[in-house]
């Protein structure tokens, strides 16, 4: 792994077993300023970020869709092959059975 001190700029080449993933106290051998170097756990990753942020929204968008779909059945419009999904993993549209109630719409 590369560091970099913070005051002069110059690079270092470090194994990553020496720094661990809380960080540890280095110092410059140029200009002898001392600062806390971390490790590859603590940085973070913005790829990573958005895609959890990306999974989150779908999630969430799922969850509202598929109430939706529980609460007005049939009076929402979507196409044929969602309405045959959402029938055959056990969510009823017009009519059927979901959490011990049966009912017709």
């Amino acid at each position: 792994m590369i560091i970099s001190c913070p005051k002069c700029k110059i690079k270092f080449r470090v194994t990553e077993n020496k720094i661990p993933s809380h960080g540890r106290r280095v110092q410059c051998s140029q200009c002898s300023y001392q600062w806390k170097a971390l490790g590859k756990a603590e940085i973070s990753s913005s790829t990573g970020k958005i895609f959890f942020i990306f999974l989150f929204f779908i999630i969430s968008f799922l969850i509202l869709f598929i109430g939706s779909v529980i609460i007005f059945g049939d009076k929402i419009p979507m196409p044929e092959f969602v309405s045959t999904w959402l029938e055959s993993i056990g969510i009823p549209i017009t009519e059927g059975e979901l959490f011990g109630r049966s009912y017709k719409r």
